[in-house]
C-alpha cells in the first residue's frame, strides 16, 4: 500500500524506492482503434495512462485513489476518470501532452456513493454514460448533464455500503440497463429507466461484483457475486435465460475463490472468462467446468478486462 523505503542512516531519514511494478488497478480501459492509449484507476497511485503503450510510460491524469477510467471508443479525445467515492472527472483532450480533466459529479454529490462508484459507457453510442450512485444516472451529452433514472436500487441505509457496484447495458439494445448493489440487489430495466425491476430473488445476499448482458440473446444475463466481506470463498457466477427471473448456478467446478468480473465470448456464449481472487479461469461449456488460464502471469487478483 504504502510502498518501499530504505534509509541509510539507522531510520534518521528515509527515500522510497518509486519503481516497484506492483501497483493495484481497480479499473481500466483501452482505445479500441489505438491500443498504446490506455487508462486506469490504481489504489493510492492516482488515475494514470500511458500514451506510447510502454511499460516504462505511465502518468498520473487525476489524483487521489483512481477508481473507474472509461476512453470514448467513439472519440478518444473524451475520457473519464475517477477517485473515491465518486469524484468522477471527464477530459475532452485526453490523448494531449496534459490533458484537462474537469469535475463533473456534481448532480450526484449528496448521493451514496460506493468507494469505487460505477460508470459504464453505451456500446456503440459512447456519448450516452450512466453512472451508480444509490441510484442510476444518466447523461446523453458525455457526461456534461445528468439525469437521474431510477430510485434507490439498494436496500436502503445511510451506510455507503448500500450503494451500487456495478452497471452494464445491453449491446443489443440499449434500452436494457442492470444495476448491482453491494447490499446484494440487482435491477434491471427494459425501457431506458422508465421503470425498473428487481431480480435480485435466487441469488445470495452478497456484493454483486459484476452484472453482464449476453451479446448474443438479449434475454440472458449473468451476475457474479463475491463473499469477501462475509469471509465466505465460495465462487458464485450465476445465469439466468430470463431476464432474471430465474437463476442458474454456473460456479461448476471453480475453486473456493472471490470472483470479481467476467467477460463473455460475443462470438460464442459458452466460452466465459472471469477474474478472481488468485487469477483467470474460464469455460467452454457454459460453466460445468472451468480450468485455469492464468498462465504466465502471477496468481494475483484479476479485477478488470478489456475486449479488442
Amino acid at each position: 500500500d504504502g510502498g518501499l523505503y530504505y534509509s541509510t542512516n539507522f531510520g534518521s531519514s528515509w527515500t522510497k524506492i518509486n519503481n516497484l511494478p506492483i501497483t493495484q488497478f481497480y479499473a481500466y480501459d483501452v482505445s479500441e482503434t489505438n491500443q498504446n492509449f490506455q487508462v486506469g484507476g490504481t489504489h493510492d497511485n492516482n488515475s494514470i495512462r500511458t500514451i506510447s503503450g510502454s511499460t516504462n510510460y505511465w502518468e498520473p491524469i487525476l489524483g487521489g485513489d483512481g477508481m473507474y477510467n472509461r476512453i470514448n471508443q467513439q472519440n478518444n479525445d473524451i475520457a473519464y476518470a475517477e477517485y473515491q467515492y465518486g469524484a468522477l472527472f471527464r477530459s475532452f483532450n485526453a490523448q494531449d501532452n496534459n490533458p484537462n480533466y474537469n469535475y463533473i459529479a456534481g448532480n450526484m454529490s449528496n448521493d451514496r456513493n460506493n468507494w469505487s462508484a460505477p460508470l459504464e459507457l453505451t456500446p456503440g453510442q459512447n456519448e450516452i454514460a450512466y453512472f451508480g450512485t444509490h441510484r442510476v444516472w444518466r447523461s446523453n451529452n458525455n457526461g456534461s448533464n445528468w439525469t437521474a433514472i431510477s430510485g434507490d436500487l439498494t436496500q436502503g441505509g445511510e451506510n455507503y455500503y448500500h450503494s451500487l457496484t456495478c452497471l452494464a447495458v445491453s449491446a443489443l439494445n440499449s434500452n436494457y440497463v442492470m444495476a448491482g448493489s453491494a447490499d446484494g440487489r440487482v435491477n434491471i430495466t427494459t425501457n431506458g429507466g422508465i421503470g425498473w425491476q428487481d431480480i435480485s430473488s435466487g441469488l445470495p445476499e452478497r456484493w454483486i461484483t459484476d452484472v453482464e448482458f449476453d451479446p448474443q440473446d438479449l434475454n440472458t444475463i449473468y451476475a457474479t457475486v463475491s463473499g469477501f466481506r462475509w469471509d465466505e470463498a465460495l465462487p458464485h457466477i450465476f445465469k439466468s435465460i430470463d431476464l432474471g427471473q430465474n437463476w442458474e448456478d454456473i460456479s461448476g467446478n471453480l475453486p473456493e475463490l472471490p470472483v470479481n468480473q467476467m467477460v463473455v465470448d460475443p462470438d460464442d456464449s459458452n466460452e466465459i472468462i472471469v477474474g478472481t481472487d488468485a487469477g483467470i479461469f474460464m469455460t467452454v461449456d457454459g460453466g460445468v467446468n472451468w480450468e485455469s488460464i492464468t498462465g504466465n502471469m502471477p496468481i494475483v487478483p484479476v479485477v478488470a478486462f478489456k475486449l479488442i
